[in-house]
């Protein structure tokens, strides 16, 4: 009989450690479980949190762009792009500016514009043979030059109509 309790005691101890087994299997479970509840509550909130912080860095940024468009459109305020003029070699696109101002687009019984007038003047984008000119961004040193100018562009539409006329009399168009 000894031999049959030792035969029962290991299948009962073992039946024993199952249960108990479980029982710890169960608490993991319900451990684990709460574990990924509080990790879940855990991620909603902390992006959340990201949520807004990235919608006001967003909302941020794009007042910075708006502030950054009007800065640079104030200091394009006293420019002007210049287009037609003929390319030549080494030239100084002050000049050419000056006296396209001067000879074409102010009067002749106005005061006529002085180097000083121009902050700086350039071409824009690369040179190509193929093209016929590049056009020229030119800065005046005030807004009142730059004014005077821009509503003094009237004076070239007469030019333009008598193109044929021009090219034989300006060094500024060529015949096409």
């Amino acid at each position: 009989m000894a031999s049959e309790n030792a035969e029962i005691n290991p299948n009962k101890r073992a039946r024993q450690d199952s249960s108990i087994l479980s029982g710890d299997v169960s608490k993991l479970n319900d451990l684990l479980d709460s574990s990924k509840q509080s990790l879940l509550h855990f991620k909603n909130a902390l992006a959340g949190g990201f949520v807004s912080e990235i919608t006001s860095l967003r909302n941020e940024l794009n007042d910075m762009k708006i502030k950054l468009d009007e800065m640079e459109q104030y200091s394009r305020r006293n420019c002007l792009k210049i287009a037609g003029i003929p390319e030549e070699k080494d030239e100084n696109t002050d000049t050419l500016v000056l006296n396209v101002i001067n000879n074409l687009i102010l009067k002749e019984n106005t005061e006529k514009m002085s180097i000083n007038e121009i902050s700086r003047s350039h071409r824009v984008g690369k040179y190509n043979p193929k093209r016929k000119s590049r056009d020229i961004i030119v800065k005046f040193t005030t807004y009142r030059w730059r004014a005077r100018i821009y509503g003094n562009k009237s004076n070239l539409k007469s030019i333009e109509t008598n193109r044929s006329n021009l090219c034989e009399r300006s060094p500024y168009f060529q015949k096409g």
